[in-house]
């Protein structure tokens, strides 16, 4: 391995939150928090429900920002994170209190070849924030 195969990126996190606006249709907003990794990039629908980005580095700090999040805004929003590998059901269980909605990146958006993101259509976001919110009812009505 080379020092360029191990050495970190440097994520512009301001320009990452525009791009993913942009790509699935958000209106650009942003706000801070104050968690680590965690800022409001945008909000989507006439209730403009916020659209918070967080790029954690491990699960226990996934575990920490999630319920921070949901005391803080205490209202439906939806939650992006590069992977889904982070979440469990005890975060899964912290977001169904406020109906709010998890997106991978990985799976919700894509690279072009020119290095542009391309997310979902407007129906497909709609689509996934309602059946998400359905599938936390139902884990805690079991």
């Amino acid at each position: 391995m080379t020092i360029e195969d191990i050495t970190p990126l440097d994520v512009n996190r301001a320009r990452l939150g525009r791009a993913l606006c942009k790509a699935l249709l958000l209106n650009s907003k942003t706000a801070e928090f104050g968690l680590p990794f965690t800022t409001q990039i945008g909000s989507w629908s006439a209730n403009a429900v916020p659209a918070i980005l967080t790029i954690l580095p491990d699960h226990e700090a996934f575990r920490r920002v999630v319920p921070d999040l949901v005391a803080t805004l205490n209202q439906p929003f939806i939650l992006l994170a590069p992977t889904a590998n982070h979440l469990d059901a005890r975060s899964l269980a912290h977001l169904s209190r406020v109906r709010a909605a998890f997106f991978p990146l990985e799976t919700t958006v894509t690279l072009t070849g020119e290095g542009a993101l391309l997310g979902l259509d407007a129906a497909e976001t709609r689509r996934r924030v309602l059946r998400s919110q359905y599938e936390l009812e139902a884990i805690l009505e079991d």
